[in-house]
Parts: structure tokens; C-alpha cells; sequence
């Protein structure tokens, strides 16, 4: 069994003509979700892309190879009040 059935985003943006507006919105609250849950623990990711995006059997979204990651000294990024 697979974490990542779909494989990444790229593979499934290559195989399709268009992906559906449902879809794409939905993949895309779940990067900002993850995105923000990491910035909220002091860590950025440095390199998203389709490649560094895998999708699992329901869609859900994995955010993959953390190998430019980094942890902030200190806290750079505003908050979600601040914004």
C-alpha cells in the first residue's frame, strides 16, 4: 500500500487535459493549510512545486521533500492576525 497513490501533483496535472475547479480548490486550501501549520512551528519549506506535492488515494495532499526546509531563528513570518 501506497502513501501517495496518485503520485505527485505533476504527474496528475501531465495526465490530465484540465483539471476540475473542485479539485484544484480543494488541493489548494490544503497546501495554504499546510503551509500556514508549518510557519506556524517556525519551519519553511523553501522549494513547493507539483514534484514536492503528493496526492494520496482521497486527495489529499502531501507536502514532500523537506530537504531545503529550514527552522527560523526567529519568528520573521506574520501571523494570520497580523495579515
Amino acid at each position: 500500500m501506497s502513501v501517495a497513490e496518485h503520485g505527485e501533483l505533476y504527474r496528475l496535472i501531465a495526465m490530465k487535459e484540465r483539471l476540475s475547479e473542485n479539485l484544484i480548490r480543494f488541493l489548494f486550501v490544503q497546501l495554504v493549510e499546510g503551509l500556514m501549520q508549518l510557519h506556524n512551528n517556525g519551519y519553511v519549506h523553501r522549494d513547493i512545486k507539483p514534484e514536492n506535492l503528493l496526492i494520496d488515494n482521497k486527495f489529499r495532499l502531501i507536502i514532500a521533500d523537506f530537504n531545503f526546509a529550514s527552522k527560523l531563528e526567529e519568528r520573521t513570518l506574520p501571523t494570520s492576525k497580523q495579515l
